[in-house]
């Protein structure tokens, strides 16, 4: 056995074992946690391990990050933010296949070390909750692309923007968990699927597990066949065209999910998103993040809507004028969010969805956003056929590298549209 701080690493045979350690935190992550959780994968991969359980010592699987880490002016935020990717992509990138043993609660980072892992078995009475947009940050460490290969992207939505408590049942029936079992059987029954498939050849399962993770990228690819452009497909595009080290600014809402689902920045300060409900800050954002940036490339992911909620021709304006250029991808769906997707969740039975009628929540036809770029000394284009996307994307990008700020206009369904096709 392997001892670390605030986990442990046991071995047996091909299983190993995984175990939050800080039960008098309820298995709170610290910084220094989500490095050991990282250390821990590694070394139970090097001693042969082909599955790895992962669980909580005491009540609870984890109550997320240790908050209680934010007092101490010691702790790194920037460096928080690449552990907790560390953590999860170990997880993710292992040959093993990765099981979780979920039991009390499991809250925000603690979702987000579940969802790393392939597997996950809880008891009938655990609880899951999402509460970083209520605590006025995203949810961060990759969370949001894993939760929605998991359960989509409707259900990621609803669930982190609301920030409500869920059962085991509501989670299995998401698709979140794989089995629900009564606490006391719990252990039995993750040793049993442990053992069983450590019966099998490692390397099987290892192409097993790869073959699934290259799935997400199937999905994009049949959305790229779809006319009118699905926001899945534009996100892939936007993901295949970031370098490393390039800055993107996600003021992109409804479709913000497709964003981060293809596009997951590992590297520090390389992605900025609104903690809370603001929109329309993302033109002057990626004006300054040039300024402060000038060698790295500048992407701002916006909707049609919060781009017109900000200032996007004086920020155009200044980045030509000052030569700060950055590109800016318009995801053109004509719609308000709150008066189409928030409208019917509010009021499901209501006159307006009952009617099919989201009066004041779509707008069409919308402005002509690439001649608002050139109007502002930048180059604009719109794209409504698929097979332009990336080309478009790229052009825009040549575009900027060569001093002048570029906007791509991608024209989208409408939010009714999208809704009624399901």
């Amino acid at each position: 056995m392997t001892t670390f701080d605030t986990v442990t690493a046991v071995v047996t045979d091909r299983i190993g074992q995984l175990t939050l350690s800080r039960p008098e935190v309820l298995n709170a992550l610290s910084p220094r946690c989500l490095d050991e959780i990282a250390q821990a994968t590694h070394y139970l991969a090097d001693q042969g391990c082909s599955i790895i359980v992962v669980a909580g010592e005491g009540r609870a699987f984890c109550a997320g990050f240790d908050l209680g880490a934010f007092g101490d002016v010691t702790v790194d935020g920037l460096g928080t933010a690449k552990a907790g990717h560390d953590m999860a992509s170990a997880l993710e990138d292992v040959d093993a296949i990765t099981i979780a043993s979920i039991q009390g609660h499991c809250v925000g980072g603690g979702l987000v070390l579940a969802a790393a892992c392939d597997l996950r078995i809880a008891t009938s009475t655990a609880q899951f909750s999402i509460p970083e947009v209520d605590l006025g940050i995203p949810l961060a460490w990759g969370g949001i692309p894993r939760l929605v290969r998991a359960i989509g992207p409707s259900a990621t939505i609803e669930l982190v923007a609301t920030c409500r408590r869920f059962g085991a049942a509501e989670a299995a029936q998401l698709g979140l968990l794989n089995r629900v079992v009564e606490e006391d059987d719990l252990q039995s029954t993750v040793q049993d699927l442990a053992a069983s498939l450590a019966d099998k050849t490692p390397s099987v399962l290892a192409t097993t597990k790869r073959q699934v993770h290259e799935a997400s990228e199937a999905l994009a690819l049949e959305a790229g066949k779809r006319t009118p452009i699905h926001p899945r497909w534009v996100g892939y595009q936007i993901g295949r065209l970031l370098e490393p080290e390039a800055i993107l600014l996600d003021d992109a809402l409804s479709s913000s999910i497709y964003v981060r689902a293809h596009t997951e920045r590992t590297q520090p300060g390389t992605y900025f998103k609104s903690g809370g409900s603001a929109g329309g800050w993302g033109s002057g954002a990626a004006f300054g993040a040039k300024m402060a940036k000038p060698e790295r490339d500048v992407v701002l992911a916006t909707g049609d809507g919060y781009f017109m909620f900000g200032t996007p021709l004086a920020s155009l304006w200044s980045a030509a004028h000052y030569g700060a250029p950055f590109l800016t991808v318009v995801f053109v769906n004509r719609s308000y969010s709150t008066g189409t997707i928030g409208l019917k969740h509010a009021f499901p039975d209501g006159e307006a969805v009952g009617a099919g009628d989201y009066e004041g929540g779509l707008f069409d036809p919308p402005p002509n956003f690439a001649k608002l770029a050139e109007a502002a000394n930048g180059y604009g284009e719109e794209v409504s056929d698929p097979e332009q996307v990336g080309p478009a994307l790229r052009r825009g990008l040549e575009q900027v590298r060569n001093g002048s700020p570029a906007l791509i206009a991608v024209q989208l369904p409408t939010l009714v549209e999208e809704m009624a096709a399901g």
